[in-house]
């Protein structure tokens, strides 16, 4: 709510990261509403959880990209640790920055159910 309250509304970065935090958080709803109401303790299959979720990040990434959003002399560099930005940065073709991206999101997303054991990561492992 204090997102919507104090920053600059027409920011598109802010309006992708939103849309991004929803749609994250629908899926979780959606796991959990199958935990709750299907009384399935499994909810949604990992599979699918994952799924869901990269497709989100990969439709925000390539957003990213082909909206323009930041100047082309930026948009497909990759910073690499210890090096300067605009001499020594790594440009990246679009579709490996769309999963890179993407991959970095979800890899995000989750690291708390990463450190705690309960995460679809390990339920795909398994399978």
């Amino acid at each position: 709510m204090s997102t919507l309250l104090w920053c600059d509304l027409r920011n598109q970065f802010l309006w992708l990261s939103l849309s991004v935090t929803v749609a994250f958080g629908a899926v979780g709803f959606a796991d959990d509403y199958a935990k709750v109401a299907r009384r399935n303790k499994d909810g949604i299959s990992p599979a699918l959880r994952l799924g869901l979720e990269f497709l989100i990040a990969g439709a925000a990434m390539t957003y990213l990209f082909y909206s323009k959003l930041m100047p082309d002399d930026v948009r497909l560099h990759l910073q690499l640790p210890f090096t300067n930005f605009y001499e020594q940065g790594l440009i990246l073709p679009p579709w490996l920055y769309a999963t890179f991206g993407a991959f970095v999101v979800v890899v995000t997303a989750n690291a708390v159910n990463l450190t705690t054991g309960s995460t679809a990561w390990r339920s795909v492992r398994r399978s």
